[in-house]
């Protein structure tokens, strides 16, 4: 559907208005021809640009729509994203007790069709939830399997995220001199990609480890000179 595609790529350039106005319109056309496997797909391409919008709240309510589409049609496609969509947006507000058992939902059914990179895609959600709940040794785990199958497919986008994230659990942890190198190396492969969103956050991360890293050295008391 030309409106879907063109709904969901305005959507990702921040055009948000324009883009729910071609996605309504994609879901008319989807309903009008009875389509429940069309209608899902529209409901996905809106999940992910209200979460882009950080409307998570309404994020929420379509994957819901979807899971429950999802039980009138064959396959695992929608039920698996729907599984996945709930946990990353309960994730994403730091719900990660809430998150976890929809993220692993979605994890034994993506890895019962060997769906390797939705699979990487989802321990890298989990790694989050773990990390924010103190557990970085399986956070850490999760991270470093996702990125040797992310290497594999050569999906830099998503290895830069996944270094990153590597970096924020060196950082939790006050290791902050490994967390900066990791920040570094998923610059750079953004900056290669030209993703000015990542840009933005690793340049920041590495400004903030920065500070975090000068206030815990012991400088000398000048008095003493």
């Amino acid at each position: 559907m030309i409106k879907k595609h063109r709904g969901y790529y305005l959507g990702l350039v921040g055009k948000y208005a324009h883009s729910h106005g071609l996605m309504r319109e994609a879901e008319g056309l989807a309903a009008a021809i009875n389509s429940i496997e069309l209608t899902c797909e529209v409901y996905q391409c809106q999940s992910m640009i209200y979460y882009l919008q950080r409307d998570y709240i309404s994020s929420d309510r379509i994957f819901r729509q979807i899971l429950d589409a999802s039980h009138q049609l064959d396959g695992w496609y929608f039920k698996a994203n729907a599984f996945w969509g709930i946990g990353k947006n309960l994730m994403i507000q730091s719900q990660y007790n809430a998150a976890i058992p929809w993220l692993n939902e979605a994890l034994e059914i993506f890895e019962s069709v060997n769906a390797r990179l939705s699979v990487a895609t989802t321990w890298g959600e989990l790694a989050v939830c773990y990390s924010g709940l103190g557990d970085n040794r399986r956070a850490l785990a999760l991270l470093e399997d996702a990125l040797k199958i992310e290497a594999e497919a050569g999906t830099i986008g998503n290895y830069q995220v996944g270094l990153a994230n590597i970096g924020n659990v060196y950082f939790q942890r006050g290791d902050h001199l490994t967390a900066i190198s990791y920040y570094r190396r998923a610059l750079e492969l953004a900056r290669e990609i030209k993703d000015p969103v990542s840009i933005e956050k690793w340049s920041h991360n590495i400004r903030v480890a920065y500070v975090k890293l000068c206030n815990a050295v012991d400088l000398p008391d000048s008095r003493s000179v």
